[in-house]
């Protein structure tokens, strides 16, 4: 990060500022793309891949790593899906924070991150292109 005094920020170009509401919502729709890529990455889906794939079977150790990763994820989800996904998805948000909100008995430690991967996924099914990571700028 760069800091810039304001004796240096009077002299720098002004840019023209437009108040066109059309660019204002393709600016403000990139940027809820943007911080859905900073959630969607390939390490969401390596943790997806590691409870729903086809050789799933994560260790205890994982289980609870991965929970972890999945309610930071879900944190960001809440915020950026009902901008990005129109229609806003209620039911699968909602389904996605009482999983989230979950405090499963050690027993069912390795199904909770199942149901956490499963609202997920159903999320990012909803979102089609906007959950691409590799699409996002």
């Amino acid at each position: 990060m760069v800091a810039v005094t304001a004796d240096v920020a009077m002299g720098l170009p002004s840019p023209q500022v437009s108040d066109d509401r059309e660019a204002m919502g393709v600016v403000l729709y990139g940027l809820r793309r943007f911080l859905a890529g900073e959630v969607i990455d390939e390490q969401l889906y390596e943790d997806l891949e590691a409870v729903h794939g086809e050789y799933a079977h994560p260790g205890p150790h994982l289980v609870t790593a991965i929970a972890a990763r999945f309610r930071t994820a879900i944190t960001t989800f809440v915020e950026i899906v009902p901008y990005v996904g129109q229609p806003c998805p209620v039911d699968e948000m909602l389904r996605l924070i009482y999983v989230s909100v979950e405090h499963p008995h050690p027993d069912d430690a390795s199904g909770h991150p199942r149901r956490l991967a499963l609202a997920i996924l159903s999320i990012l099914d909803l979102m089609g292109e906007a959950a691409s990571w590799r699409a996002l700028p």
